[in-house]
């Protein structure tokens, strides 16, 4: 007897810790239709290609004035909430794909 009710207990226990442990969000702290803001491209343009390599986003090409590409390419870090402009793409382009592939844009 005495036996079951330390493996009841037990259970009880480790069930009560393991649903403590891994109950990660509350419904009543999610924010339904809410956006958070967060820094502006340096360059706003549309049209443009994203790819995302090693947790940064890349921002490639696009337009402005909706007939000739740009070759402005920006990195933006989630983790600081920053743009970085990087080296300027060779040709201007627009509405066109990137791919990363091996941790490299293209």
């Amino acid at each position: 007897m005495n036996k079951v009710i330390i493996f009841m207990l037990s259970f009880i226990f480790i069930s009560v810790f393991f649903i403590v442990m891994f109950d990660s969000v509350s419904a009543s702290t999610l924010v339904e239709d809410s956006w958070n803001p967060k820094a502006p491209m340096q360059y706003p343009r549309y049209g443009l290609s994203v790819v995302t390599v090693e947790d940064k986003i890349y921002a490639i090409g696009g337009t402005t004035t909706g007939k000739k590409g740009v070759t402005t390419n920006e990195r933006y870090n989630p983790v600081m909430d920053t743009w970085t402009t990087m080296a300027p793409m060779p040709t201007p382009r627009h509405e066109f794909a990137a791919v990363a592939y091996q941790n490299n844009p293209y």
